[in-house]
């Protein structure tokens, strides 16, 4: 159920407060436009590239700021199974880039409570969707 809402992207907006709008599909190789909550009420669009898709465990996109090397993020979702329990969900960020080496730590704490955010958002959605990916509306 995890991984049906996770790569259910139109559903994004009626519950996901980090990634407010995603379109694209999740296929190795598909270009993605997301519009992602900043601090302060403000948005960022960028278009990143699906690295790889390993369902129903891991998704991964890549994401840049214009130009390779100025600012990449790659971004890692893992559902890792939890031998019959509860699954455990890990976000991941890989910042790398030479705007990276100067707002390194502005970036990770901003991306720190935007992950805690859609955290708890993911695990709400799942754990009162009455279906695979959420018709029922629930938030």
């Amino acid at each position: 159920r995890v991984w049906s809402v996770l790569t259910d992207f139109t559903a994004y907006a009626r519950w996901n407060p980090f990634v407010l709008r995603a379109e694209g599909t999740p296929e190795a190789g598909a270009w993605m436009t997301l519009e992602v909550a900043r601090p302060r009420g403000r948005t960022r669009v960028f278009r990143p590239m699906v690295l790889m898709v390993a369902a129903p465990s891991q998704l991964r996109w890549l994401g840049r700021l214009w130009l390779p090397g100025l600012l990449d993020i790659e971004h890692t979702f893992l559902i890792e199974n939890g031998d019959g329990g509860p699954v455990r969900f890990v976000q991941r960020a890989r910042i790398e880039g030479f705007v990276a080496l100067c707002l390194r730590h502005r970036l990770e704490s901003e991306l720190l409570g935007s992950f805690e955010a859609m955290n708890h958002a993911l695990k709400r959605r799942v754990e009162h969707a009455s279906g695979p990916s959420g018709e029922n509306g629930a938030n």
